[in-house]
């Protein structure tokens, strides 16, 4: 199967067809054929990522503030190329490799907008330190259940009826109940440093 050249794609994926075909030229074309389906391809899952990616949820879990510039531009670029192939109605296998993608200029346009708010709204919430230490303090609610749960294990393992005590048991469930004590000492610190107030414990009941 090969997909035969598109003006579309030519700035992406450029083959020569003015040879003559011979064997070698038929190879060459092979090659050609093969990289264009894998970079449309490839081409349409970067878009589909991009457009489906829960943007608000990942701008807040990156370590800073990213240029989203770059994503959006590609896939203006890309969607445009998938356009193309998809009103190229000669180009079947064109067509096929980008069938049932919505690229609609008003759904980019739309999607472009929603990414640039978020990115706007990720940036008014890092230099908020009330907006930052509410991302912290839910944080430390499952610690503070942890370190609960971790105490009552090593009460009852203490409390053993039949008078064996297992150290290992013991030894595991310690440090359990450290590295959640250190953990909830540092958010609540970092807490206390963004709200200007401390952590409130009663919130996460």
């Amino acid at each position: 199967m090969t997909l035969k050249d598109s003006a579309c794609l030519s700035s992406l994926f450029r083959g020569d067809a003015t040879k003559t075909k011979g064997q070698e030229q038929w190879m060459l074309d092979q090659v050609r054929d093969h990289n264009l389906e894998n970079g449309v391809g490839n081409m349409k899952a970067e878009v589909k990522t991009l457009l489906s990616r829960q943007w608000p949820e990942w701008l807040a879990n990156q370590d800073g503030v990213p240029d989203v510039r770059p994503s959006i531009a590609r896939v203006k670029e890309y969607a445009g190329h998938i356009r193309c192939l998809q009103a190229d109605v000669a180009n079947e296998d064109g067509v096929r490799l980008v069938h049932g993608l919505n690229v609609s200029e008003e759904r980019v346009d739309k999607w472009a907008a929603d990414v640039e708010a978020n990115l706007a709204t990720e940036q008014a919430c890092r230099a908020s330190g009330e907006c930052m230490a509410q991302r912290v303090g839910p944080q430390v609610c499952p610690l503070l259940a942890d370190r609960d749960d971790a105490r009552r294990q090593i009460a009852a393992e203490r409390a053993n009826p039949a008078g064996v005590v297992s150290l290992s048991t013991l030894h595991d469930l310690g440090e359990k109940l450290q590295y959640a004590n250190d953990t909830i000492a540092k958010l609540k610190a970092q807490y206390a440093k963004l709200a200007k107030r401390a952590f409130n414990e009663g919130a996460c009941r």
